[in-house]
């Protein structure tokens, strides 16, 4: 009789820890999930952002490339050097200078566009000007049209350009205006102009900016 008693006795001891372990494995259980549910509530996993698509490429733009990076080379070895202006149709094809030697503007702008290979840029009111002589970058500035293309190459960046419009203007000593005697910065967001039969009169090629592609 103590002998089945004592066996109950195991029994029964041996049924409550495998109820009390089942109970923890149950509890610790129940603790991951809560510490994970709360790591994943705090610590959501972002979105990933979508991959921009690039903007295309002209192909007369991509064409211009290797020019472009030549161009990148020029500015590095020609101080004041902002870029080259081309304008396929015209064969024009001239560097672009922001500064240079004189005393004041006006005598920069001359001695620039007095020099081979070099046109002055500058702004005027809301608009750019470039400026240089009839007999060097820009001798067939005058055979530019509306819807002629043009570009400015600045090595880290290629400005598309179309034309509005070719007009004949004035030089009045004072400033630069069109026919009717209208400021010349009304024209177009780039003008370019050079002298015609005399230096009171100039023609001037207004464009447009259509497109700007980065380089990089």
């Amino acid at each position: 009789m103590k002998l089945s008693l004592r066996i109950l006795a195991l029994l029964l001891s041996g049924m409550f820890m495998l109820q009390t372990a089942g109970c923890a494995a149950e509890s610790g259980s129940a603790d991951v999930k809560a510490v994970t549910d709360e790591y994943l509530g705090t610590k959501a996993i972002p979105t990933p952002e979508p991959t921009p698509t690039p903007k295309p490429v002209s192909a007369e733009v991509r064409a211009l490339f290797g020019r472009n990076r030549r161009v990148s080379l020029e500015r590095a070895e020609r101080e004041y050097m902002t870029g080259r202006l081309l304008i396929p149709d015209a064969g024009i094809d001239v560097a672009l200078f922001s500064d240079g030697e004189g005393d004041d503007e006006a005598l920069i702008r001359q001695n620039i566009c007095d020099a081979e290979d070099s046109a002055a840029i500058y702004p005027v009111g809301d608009g750019i000007v470039i400026a240089d002589h009839n007999n060097q970058g820009f001798i067939n500035l005058g055979q530019v049209k509306a819807g002629d293309r043009a570009y400015i190459l600045r090595g880290d960046s290629i400005l598309s350009l179309e034309c509005e419009q070719a007009i004949d203007g004035h030089n009045t000593g004072e400033g630069l205006t069109d026919a009717d005697g209208n400021p010349f910065t009304a024209v177009s967001e780039y003008m370019c102009y050079t002298c015609d039969d005399s230096w009171t009169n100039i023609k001037i090629v207004g464009f447009r900016v259509i497109d700007e592609d980065i380089i990089r």
